[in-house]
């Protein structure tokens, strides 16, 4: 250290600084391109396009996806997560990932409390597009619709279960139920929160035995005609594709010897089948268009489990990965072709116990992985052990014979925290998106960390109201769900018994929105305006219109040409037209042939009365009978009057000559009857 110039008074001297041209300033545009990208980290995606404009070095480091994924990596510590813009750009991960973050943590929080009718909620189906939470029990077999955000129209439905219920599946739109005989019912949830009381039943319900297991599609039961939206099992192995839309069956396959436990499906092109003995049937077909045989399974042996344990089976079809977790195992097995019957697994210490495992985003499930996205396309997954710290690790990252890698090791923190007893797990419940992971207590709180960093971001659920609750009592939080219709969105909903807690932080922002803002921003920048893309889009639907109206006119062309003989595609289709015109005309001829003898009926019927007014002495005059019959009608009128006179001039003096008078015309009116008679029948 260089000593001071002091004067003879011991005052510092001061000495000449050096000149502005002796030192190097750098300026901002010289920084290293590593600080540029930290710097650039914190602006929004308008602002970098404004600034790529200021000089190349800029543009090269703001377009640059090299740096922008070292970045994240030193922000987050992962390289490998669910993306949550679904896009190959780092850049665009990282903006968007820490927009959504900053929501997260400082959002203003928006809670709602309130309790339902039914009993304990064993099932839930959310929509959190249309606003509708549906709750079943399945302790007392009541079913609750309500509004997800301000339990508005509320309604509580109860005995749901028909009689004889062994399975039932729930989603947004319906109920499917299984019973011992072997049938099957449908009950249908519309959008309007209107429960549809009468259960259907579907058609061909041909299961030989007691259904164990049933199954249906949870995004949307409508499809074209012949497509799979459910499957039911059956205790004999046998599995049954369900079309919902025409209520009847589609695919039915003898699938194994033994009882059916688990059925998962894409009801797209693969279903994958568990029996009781642990084998894994997976079966590739057109769910679609189910038409054709079945193809020979694939199977993948597994071990047996014990009926009393706690097991669950979740596949990942985007990676065709299957996950199966029981008590003290967590395998994931591979039924892609160039890795089937490979697995791999988690390593459970010996004094722990596996409570529970979940999978994120069950959406993105039947999307196939794609490795150049941000992030490589991951899908996270959870695993809850009894001793209270949670795993978390990527289901698309292993390798054969190896130990799952682990991304975090998380002990969940709670508020005011309290353990009931030793035996209870500090952690009852989780669930996890693209970008968060939530995590539920046994004493009614929640606690959210970020799914790439693992980091806590805050304290989720508040404290329940007393006047809901009976004698504080104490509940656990029994599921979770977060809104992954919108991986933008920053809002879900707690269960607790029959206790619901929705959650919202901040303005709900839909990212599908923000991509279409980002391409008109992106339309600007080219010298496009606004009205140049309605003139666009209006041309567009034009020319959609008058395609559909070709076609339309087309077919109609086409039908009455082939109904006119006009033209066929073969002799088949020609042979069927002409036998459909021939049944058509036989059945006009038969109609034809029908009123002539309903004609012919009534004409006797009108005799038949005839008769019996003329016998009850109702004058004559009143009876509209045709000229033909006239002559009937005399004889039997004479008839009748013959048999009077005989009942007036009884046996006795000056009446005879008078009486066999009558007698002889009486005789001669009784020939003239009954030739009238025989007439009247050969002419009917």
């Amino acid at each position: 250290m260089e000593e001071e110039e002091v004067d003879t008074l011991g005052n510092r001297i001061a000495t000449a600084s050096p000149s502005s041209d002796d030192v190097f300033v750098r300026g901002l545009p010289e920084l290293p391109s590593e600080v540029l990208v930290t710097i650039f980290s914190f602006l929004d995606p308008m602002t970098l396009d404004g600034l790529s404009l200021v000089c190349k070095r800029w543009k090269m480091v703001i377009n640059d996806n090299e740096l922008w994924r070292e970045n994240f990596i030193k922000l987050f510590g992962s390289k490998q997560f669910q993306s949550l813009t679904r896009s190959t750009q780092w850049r665009t991960e990282l903006l968007m990932r820490k927009e959504l973050a900053q929501r997260w943590i400082k959002g203003k929080g928006m809670y709602h409390t309130y309790a339902v009718k039914n009993g304990v909620i064993t099932d839930i189906a959310a929509d959190f597009r249309n606003d509708k939470l549906v709750l079943f029990s399945k302790n007392t077999g009541d079913l609750t619709i309500t509004s997800l955000r301000s339990n508005k129209g509320e309604s509580p439905i109860t005995g749901v279960f028909p009689n004889g219920t062994t399975s039932c599946e729930l989603s947004k739109n319906a109920m499917i139920f299984g019973r011992w005989d072997g049938k099957v019912y449908l009950k249908l949830l519309n959008q309007k929160n209107v429960y549809l009381n009468d259960s259907i039943s579907l058609r061909e319900s041909t299961h030989e035995g007691i259904v164990t297991v049933t199954k249906i599609n949870k995004d949307s039961i409508a499809g074209k005609h012949g497509s799979v939206r459910a499957f039911s099992g059956d205790h004999r192995g046998r599995v049954i594709g369900w079309d919902l839309k025409n209520y009847q069956k589609v695919v039915d396959w003898p699938i194994s010897n033994a009882s059916i436990t688990n059925i998962e499906s894409n009801y797209q092109d693969c279903v994958i089948v568990r029996d009781q003995l642990g084998i894994i049937y997976i079966i590739d077909h057109n769910l679609k268009d189910s038409r054709g045989p079945m193809r020979p399974p694939r199977i993948i042996k597994t071990e047996k489990i014990d009926e009393n344990a706690t097991f669950s089976m979740q596949v990942d079809f985007g990676d065709e990965n299957i996950v199966i977790s029981y008590e003290n195992k967590v395998r994931v097995y591979s039924y892609s072709q160039h890795k089937f019957g490979h697995f791999s697994e988690l390593e459970v210490p010996e004094d722990d116990q596996i409570y529970r495992t979940v999978i994120s985003q069950m959406n993105l499930q039947c999307c196939r992985k794609d490795d150049t996205l941000a992030g490589h396309d991951g899908l996270l997954c959870g695993t809850i052990f009894k001793s209270g710290k949670t795993v978390i690790w990527n289901v698309r990252s292993w390798e054969d014979q190896q130990p799952i890698p682990i991304i975090h090791v998380i002990v969940p923190k709670f508020q005011h925290y309290v353990y009931l007893n030793e035996d209870s797990p500090r952690v009852v419940s989780l669930d996890i998106n693209s970008s968060v992971i939530i995590f539920g207590s046994h004493n009614s709180y929640c606690s959210l960390y970020d799914a790439v960093s693992g980091d806590f971001m805050r304290f989720v659920s508040r404290k329940l109201p007393r006047k809901i609750l009976f004698h504080d009592q104490v509940l656990p939080v029994t599921e979770i769900l977060l809104d992954k219709e919108d991986n933008f969105a920053t809002n879900g909903v707690i269960i607790m018994g029959n206790i619901i807690q929705y959650f919202q932080f901040g303005e709900q922002k839909n990212y599908d929105k923000f991509k279409k803002k980002m391409a008109r921003n992106s339309l600007k920048r080219a010298g496009i305006d606004d009205r140049k893309i309605k003139n666009r889009r209006h041309i567009k639907d034009d020319v959609e219109d008058f395609t559909f109206q070709q076609i339309q006119e087309q077919q109609k062309s086409e039908l009455l040409d082939k109904y006119n003989g006009d033209s066929f595609e073969d002799e088949d289709e020609e042979l069927s037209i002409a036998i459909a015109l021939s049944e058509s005309l036989k059945m006009k001829d038969k109609e034809e042939g029908n009123a002539e003898e309903d004609d012919e009926l009534k004409r006797a019927l009108e005799l038949s009365r005839s008769q019996t007014a003329i016998l009850s002495d109702e004058p004559v005059d009143d009876l509209r009978l045709d000229s033909e019959d006239h002559d009937l009608k005399y004889a039997l009128d004479l008839s009748k009057r013959g048999t009077q006179l005989a009942n007036i001039f009884p046996d006795g003096e000056g009446s005879s000559s008078r009486i066999e008078s009558d007698l002889d015309n009486t005789s001669a009116n009784d020939d003239e009857l009954e030739l009238a008679l025989k007439l009247s029948l050969i002419e009917h």
